[in-house]
């Protein structure tokens, strides 16, 4: 790390109360903060902000206030009509920051508790015209137009499927076990899972990104600020019964281990949710290396597509099929149609590759490969 991102580090573990170090922030700091989504916290401890850097503070809050607004407002029209739901991130994580305005958000995610009222929600949603996005990234959530530029992405699930069927399982049980809490967020009522669940959520979402693009400091800023809150024995028993079941102790514990020793998360709270594996600081350092490189949810380098398990042909292949499986999820359940699938989805990819993110397949595979290390000490699915 430089010492701009040891600075940024130092700024959020300001705001955890567990200490307080007097930072030089310049403009090349604030830079770095807005490429991880945080700018906002780092403006907040000027002593003397300038006008322009007061306007981006007050234009953060606004946004903030909007998407707290279009959350609570489609998370009641869809529990209003039967369709139980749950708020993802954005506003339902703002509640543990010190300032809720300043935890920044760019769309609305709201999670349906039952599969079968998608095709319901959807038509209510088309109804109240909201638009279906032309551009659909996922296969676990549906993404909606709102109106000023807003995307409501309504999920199915949690994160995507990954590529273990238990902890798919998992995933999908998780959803039907959650309880709904109706809780208020500067004074707006939203519903919201319970925290053992939500946190189990927030951990997936972070692996998801990292095991494709990558993603920023503001998840880390998440984590830390959301465990330092007080939570009863009941929900830290949930978590590490949901992350155990998945079989993804150690990425829970890098995750944790990383807040702990760098973001200012009480070590007390943070060793209730951990699992013992050993993280050196030579891990830890990659790993942020890794969360620095990789900007908001891995904006700042195309090249940033994939992680894989290992340098083998064998795993790239299976990693392929896999993105097959994602694209085709209906069609590929017969084995007939593979062929077929596979060559769909590598024309794609090559397409994709040039047009939209300007690079090319082997720079993509050679990125893949540097970012495996991080993999090897987590033992995801064993």
């Amino acid at each position: 790390m430089n010492q701009n991102e040891t600075k940024l580090l130092t700024l959020i573990r300001n705001l955890t109360g567990q200490q307080k170090e007097d930072i030089q922030i310049d403009d090349e700091l604030i830079s770095l903060a807005r490429k991880q989504a945080t700018s906002v916290l780092v403006i907040d401890q000027l002593k003397t902000p300038s006008e322009s850097q007061l306007d981006q503070e007050r234009s953060g809050v606004f946004q903030y206030y909007h998407l707290l607004f279009e959350t609570r407002k489609y998370a009641q029209l869809l529990n209003n009509n039967d369709i139980p739901c749950v708020v993802l991130k954005g506003a339902a994580l703002s509640r543990f920051y010190p300032i809720p305005e300043f935890r920044k958000s760019g769309d609305v995610d709201l999670l349906i508790k039952n599969k079968e009222d998608m095709d319901k929600a959807r038509k209510l949603l088309l109804e109240t015209g909201a638009m279906i996005s032309s551009q659909q990234h996922a296969f676990h959530h549906l993404v909606f137009h709102i109106g000023d530029g807003i995307e409501l992405e309504l999920h199915t699930e949690p994160a995507e499927d990954m590529e273990n069927a238990k902890a798919n399982q998992v995933m999908e049980e998780a959803v039907r076990t959650m309880q709904i809490q109706n809780t208020a967020v500067i004074g707006h009522i939203i519903p919201i899972p319970d925290y053992g669940h939500e946190a189990y959520y927030a951990l997936l979402h972070m692996l998801q990104h990292f095991l494709h693009e990558g993603f920023g400091l503001k998840l880390l800023a998440d984590w830390t600020f959301m465990w330092n809150a007080p939570h009863a024995e009941e929900e830290i028993n949930t978590y590490r019964k949901l992350i155990n079941q998945t079989g993804i102790t150690g990425f829970s514990d890098m995750v944790t281990t990383v807040c702990v020793t760098y973001l200012g998360l009480n070590k007390e709270k943070g060793n209730q949710i951990l699992f013992n594996h050993d993280i050196s600081e030579k891990n830890m350092i990659n790993f942020l290396n890794d969360i620095f490189e990789a900007g908001d949810f891995g904006r700042s380098q195309n090249n940033r597509m994939l992680i894989l398990k290992d340098t083998g042909f064998k795993t790239l292949v299976k990693e392929f099929h896999h993105q097959m499986t994602r694209n085709y999820p209906k069609a590929s359940k017969l084995i007939i149609t593979w062929p077929a699938l596979w060559i769909s989805t590598l024309v794609i990819f090559l397409k994709n590759n040039k047009k939209l993110r300007n690079t090319n397949t082997r720079k993509i595979i050679v990125k893949a490969k540097e970012r495996s290390t991080l993999l090897k000490d987590m033992k995801l699915f064993q």
